[in-house]
């Protein structure tokens, strides 16, 4: 994960998104509550393009049929605010998920079992008690380390370091971001890596340096923040 900023005042697309036509006088009304909003294509279509094509949690690339709409704040918890924009994210639905392997494994999720779910799917209503979305900390840069996760190339296992240790495994647990999958995935990114001829670093900087594309961000996850 990396920080994701949502500052003030919300834009006007994301407000776009959340308004729909009263059929008493045909005016756009925006609406207050995430249960109220019939369309919400159109809020997923916001959210995920804001987040460049990628899940809030694992970073695995998303589009429209295989994404959810996530709450920071559990809904069953704060319901006011199921509609903010602060709170507002898009995930990975993992039912679907068939990530960036070629191996027989990436189709072995057991929906049934959500031990054998990640990211929204396995949270589920779990309240987060820390998150590198909330960090200002975690914002993107090309040339400083993670301070907060760190991934073993080989396996891609990922485990919280620094002064947040704990949270951050506590987070890594909740969202289930050691799945079989995710790990698969990211030590593949790597080996594309070091396939392609350039240096790690080399590739670090070209992925940072195009933010506005969606790209493989496995190969920023616990590298650099």
């Amino acid at each position: 994960m990396k920080y994701l900023p949502k500052e003030a005042p919300e834009p006007v697309a994301f407000v776009d998104s959340i308004s729909e036509l009263s059929p008493d006088d045909n005016q756009l009304y925006r609406k207050t509550s995430y249960i109220s909003l019939l369309k919400k294509v159109n809020l997923r279509r916001f959210l995920i393009s804001e987040q460049h094509g990628l899940c809030l949690y694992c970073q695995s690339q998303i589009e429209l049929t295989t994404s959810l709409i996530e709450h920071y704040l559990p809904q069953s918890t704060y319901r006011t605010e199921s509609l903010t924009y602060t709170n507002l994210y898009a995930g990975c639905d993992c039912d679907k998920f068939r990530g960036h392997t070629n191996n027989k494994d990436k189709f072995s999720i057991s929906v049934s079992d959500n031990e054998d779910r990640f990211c929204g799917h396995h949270k589920d209503s779990t309240e987060l008690t820390w998150s590198p979305v909330k960090e200002l900390k975690a914002f993107a840069t090309t040339t400083s380390g993670n301070p907060y996760f760190e991934v073993n190339t080989e396996t891609g296992c990922i485990k919280g370091i620094g002064e947040n240790e704990g949270l951050v495994n506590e987070f890594i647990g909740i969202c289930n971001l050691n799945h079989k999958l995710l790990k698969r995935a990211r030590s593949e990114a790597f080996k594309a890596v070091t396939e392609s001829g350039l240096t790690l670093k080399e590739m670090i900087i070209c992925v940072a340096s195009n933010p506005e594309l969606a790209y493989n961000q496995f190969i920023l996850n616990g590298l650099v923040v």
